[in-house]
């Protein structure tokens, strides 16, 4: 099983220990679960902020406000880290690459509201379609 996992520490040794378990027993199943919840939430923190990536370059003149060049700020990042946070939950090690993501949105006057309503916008949309897929999400509403 080759997994990508740039910036994060905990994928690794579990895939590496999901290939030292016999196939099939409760352990590999057991750790196989892990590298898949492991998993899901790397690509729901990556969807989401494509998402709010695109809500924005939609809203705010396309991509020219995006990457204007502008001081972020000392408490926006702080701030719409929290937003997302409360809305989506903590970012992973592995998320906090989107940490520049946050950067470029004080940079384009992105306010907290903008951030709030975005993040939950994102949120419910996820919701729906997992609910539609029959899996449980456990992200704030």
């Amino acid at each position: 099983m080759t997994l990508h996992c740039s910036f994060l520490t905990r994928c690794q040794p579990v895939s590496l220990q999901l290939t030292r378990v016999p196939s099939g027993s409760l352990e590999y199943l057991e750790t196989k679960k892990q590298l898949d919840d492991l998993v899901a939430k790397m690509k729901h923190e990556d969807d989401s902020f494509d998402q709010i990536r695109k809500l924005y370059s939609d809203m705010k003149n396309g991509l020219k406000v995006l990457n204007s060049v502008q001081p972020a700020g000392g408490h926006c990042p702080r701030i719409l880290m929290e937003i997302y946070a409360k809305h989506c939950g903590r970012l992973s090690v592995y998320g906090l690459k989107h940490v520049g993501d946050i950067h470029t949105m004080c940079r384009a006057g992105v306010t907290a509201h903008e951030m709030a309503a975005a993040s939950i916008k994102v949120v419910r949309a996820f919701a729906e379609l997992l609910m539609r897929w029959g899996r449980r999400y456990n992200c704030k509403r």
